[in-house]
């Protein structure tokens, strides 16, 4: 399973889709893309450092589900040895310039298993003003190891 590794970054987010005709509930969006293969989505408070990931990021890191935030060490940790460094670095160029991200990296299951998933994120100011990372988490077994960076 050892990859090299694909780095690009993009100049520039793409342009945003017009949503006006497709309206989709948060609820129903999940439900749709996590009906054939585990599809989560996660969120991180920057002013706490809190994570909160929906019930299949659980699943896909063979661990029980629990209500409440994740320990952000032990998410990271679970990446490969090789991958976690890639993962900080990402995660804190996106708060630096406010931008988004595409990786597909390895993962370490809790049962030891190694699996390839792909996460997306962009920076996010919430409805109540605070700042916090949001993105979708699935797994990608035909993935090409990589990191792309929005500017």
């Amino acid at each position: 399973m050892d990859q090299s590794l694909q780095f690009s970054v993009m100049d520039g987010p793409r342009p945003l889709q017009e949503t006006e005709d497709v309206t989709i509930a948060s609820a129903a969006f999940l439900e749709m893309m996590s009906q054939f293969e585990p599809f989560g989505l996660w969120r991180m408070e920057l002013e706490t450092g809190l994570v909160y990931w929906t019930r299949d990021i659980y699943e896909i890191h063979e661990i029980p589900h629990r209500d409440g935030p994740v320990n952000v060490k032990m998410a990271i940790d679970a990446y490969h040895p090789d991958d976690r460094d890639l993962v900080v670095d990402c995660l804190e160029d996106v708060v630096a310039r406010k931008s988004g991200f595409h990786f597909v990296l390895r993962i370490v299951t809790s049962n030891g298993r190694h699996k390839m998933v792909k996460a997306v994120g962009k920076f996010h100011v919430g409805e109540d003003g605070r700042e916090e990372l949001i993105g979708s988490f699935s797994e990608d077994p035909g993935g090409v190891r990589g990191v792309v960076i929005k500017q």
